[in-house]
């Protein structure tokens, strides 16, 4: 009899056994196979991808780098660098084929983002071009490959092979300097719309626009159309314009000194006075020195936006751009080198070199003129009178003949025209020309003459403008400069105190060619109390007693050589004894009997802020965008040239030097 099995001992035929076996060692083999095609499809898939990337962008730098580009020779570039990096496949797939007639989804419209293979060249609105067009017209690229990869496992099954599909998509992205950059100097100066040479850098006394040709670039006057040239040709990479700098110690618009092509520090619309965009979730507490350190990190790390919108005319409120004040372009100079190097293109934001304020208007002179002794000049020199976007009142310009100082000469007939109230244009603003007449027998000497721009609006804060003019008569050759640091005229941006309290100080300097030429010196001057006429009706304080820490002073001490001498008086407000927290006006006056016994007198007008806040109502205009090149980088400035015309929106083809390649999605 047998014995019955003990239980959990059951028994199985061996044979049972080795099937299964031989299941589970083909699902395994199956595992694998699919892992390894798997694997295969992915190697593959980025092998075409980084081909079709790098194909995109030497597409993109063929646009950048060769000015007369066409789609035909852009769209080679791309097949160059195509056959190049599709040769040898690492799982060794076929090469792929990349038609020469793009191929597009059947049910979907022919344009870039319906591109299934090939290559695509757009403009603006996805618009497919020709091979014959300029590849200024480029604005997006696309490359889209396919290709067959064999099953290596897969056959076993059934499959033969998978289509393998990648895309790239290539598009440009300005370079955009975090600064706005001037683009005409001495806009109402005396020699505008003069035709002569031009000299390189600029002639600061002279009319130029920095974006045309250095050829050009003082010829005729400003243009209506901020976009235009009048006479002159626009800058080019063959032929660029003037040298000049764009931030730093010789980038002072024509109006305010302390803006040397500083950071925009946030857009507004100046239609609502309470509007403000701050850029890059700034605060909008934020006080002037935090924005400061804040945005000086823009220039190693780019400015974060937002975008300025495109230029149109009039100017849209929101063109309009609030500026740094005070000078601190050190912050900005001493990052320059981490991000740029001589040669480099860059993109700039233009103004046209004059600082705004609302709701009112600008008004910038030459600094000086000369006239002979009983002939009358018709066209002594032009006075430009810009308004803002929110101006629509009138204007008279004028010398009145105040009582004290400061006064006009005695012996100095002006005459304006227009004469009386007109509303200055807009936006490019209205000449007005100033015509004198010396009286006969009048010494060479030189004196000040101050011009009023005096508005009707009742409600404008800054009712009246004042450009002073150092008039001199006749054949003068010892002479001197007067140069007040800070120094900002009247109603524009001042020297702030650091806190409530403290004293702000200035320097007076004073430069002549040969401290004999002024044997008894040049005495200095603050005005005293009472010195501006009531009818004068800028807020010239009625300082107290002691407030300012110097009076008067002679220089006497020189130190220079050659031409150059220079000598120096400091002094300084006590801002806790100007009054109320606000904005006060001084004049300095410096005055010397010359070796010839004729008189030097010239004048310099100033502002300072008894209050650490910034004077927020002052604004530029960006009135275009352009290539600039880098000429020379130093620890006061960075200078360029333009090598491109100015266009109306920053991302326009024309400035595709400074533009650079990015891949962006599909």
């Amino acid at each position: 009899m047998a014995r019955p099995l003990a239980p959990g001992n059951d028994r199985r035929d061996p044979g049972q056994i080795l099937v299964l076996f031989a299941l589970s060692i083909v699902v395994v083999l199956a595992m694998a196979g699919v892992a390894i095609d798997a694997g295969r499809f992915l190697t593959q898939q980025r092998f075409l991808q980084n081909a079709a990337d790098a194909a995109a962008l030497a597409a993109a730098n063929a646009v950048v780098q060769q000015p007369s580009a066409t789609v035909a020779s852009v769209d080679q570039a791309a097949r160059d660098n195509l056959a190049i990096n599709l040769a040898g496949s690492t799982v060794g797939a076929p090469v792929v084929v990349v038609p020469t007639t793009p191929v597009f989804d059947p049910v979907s419209p022919a344009s870039g983002p319906n591109l299934v293979s090939g290559i695509v060249l757009t403009g603006g609105a996805d618009a497919l071009l020709q091979m014959n067009d300029s590849a200024d017209k480029i604005t997006d690229i696309r490359v889209a490959l396919r290709g067959p990869v064999d099953y290596m496992f897969g056959g076993v099954v059934g499959l033969g092979q998978s289509i393998v599909s990648v895309h790239a998509h290539v598009g440009f992205q300005g370079n955009l300097m975090p600064v706005a950059v001037r683009r005409y100097i001495n806009v109402g100066g005396p020699y505008t719309g003069t035709v002569g040479s031009c000299r390189n850098p600029p002639d600061e006394n002279k009319f130029a626009d920095l974006a045309a040709t250095q050829a050009t670039s003082c010829s005729g006057t400003a243009d209506q159309n901020p976009l235009g040239y009048g006479q002159r040709t626009p800058a080019s990479r063959e032929q660029p314009g003037p040298t000049t700098v764009l931030i730093g110690q010789g980038a002072q618009s024509s109006n305010a000194s302390d803006f040397r092509g500083f950071i925009n520090l946030d857009i507004r619309n100046f239609n609502d006075l309470n509007s403000r965009v701050y850029c890059n979730n700034v605060p909008s507490g934020a006080n002037t020195n935090t924005l400061k350190d804040f945005e000086a990190g823009w220039i190693p790390h780019g400015y974060p936006g937002p975008d300025f919108p495109p230029v149109i005319n009039p100017p849209a409120p929101d063109d309009q751009v609030a500026i740094m004040d005070g000078n601190s372009s050190g912050l900005v100079v001493n990052d320059l080198d981490t991000r740029w190097n001589v040669g480099d293109k860059i993109l700039c934001a233009l103004y046209d070199g004059t600082v705004m304020s609302i709701p009112d208007f600008s008004m910038t002179a030459p600094s000086g003129i000369t006239l002979p002794a009983g002939t009358p000049v018709s066209s002594a020199a032009r006075i430009s009178v810009k308004p803002n976007n929110n101006f629509t009142g009138t204007v008279t310009v004028s010398a009145p003949e105040a009582k004290a100082i400061p006064k006009r000469p005695s012996w100095l007939t002006p005459t304006f025209a227009p004469s009386g109230q007109f509303a200055p244009d807009h936006p490019q603003g209205t000449d007005v020309t100033l015509s004198a007449t010396v009286d006969s027998g009048t010494q060479p000497q030189v004196d000040m003459l101050w011009v009023q721009g005096h508005s009707e609006i009742l409600h404008s804060p800054l009712k009246d403008h004042y450009a002073p003019i150092a008039v001199t008569v006749g054949d003068l050759t010892r002479d001197f400069t007067l140069v007040v640091s800070p120094n900002q005229a009247p109603t524009d941006p001042g020297t702030g105190a650091t806190a409530w309290g403290n004293p702000v100080t200035f320097t007076a300097t004073v430069t002549v060619r040969n401290p004999l030429d002024f044997p008894d010196g040049i005495a200095v001057s603050l005005e005293p109390v009472g010195a501006i006429d009531a009818s004068w009706s800028v807020p010239f304080p009625d300082i107290a007693a002691g407030s300012f820490g110097f009076s008067n002073a002679t220089i006497t001490t020189w130190s220079g050589q050659g031409n150059t001498f220079t000598g120096t008086a400091t002094f300084t407000i006590n801002t806790t004894q100007l009054g109320v927290q606000g904005t006060y006006d001084y004049v300095l006056t410096a005055q010397g009997w010359n070796q010839d016994h004729l008189s030097v007198r010239r004048q310099a007008a100033g502002q300072v802020l008894s209050q650490a806040t910034s004077n927020n109502s002052n604004y530029i205009d960006i009135t275009g965008f352009a290539v600039y090149r880098i000429t020379a980088i130093d620890s006061n400035s960075m200078t360029g040239e333009a090598i491109s015309p100015v266009f109306a929106t920053a991302s326009d083809s024309g400035l595709r030097a400074a533009l650079t390649p990015r891949l962006r999605p599909w």
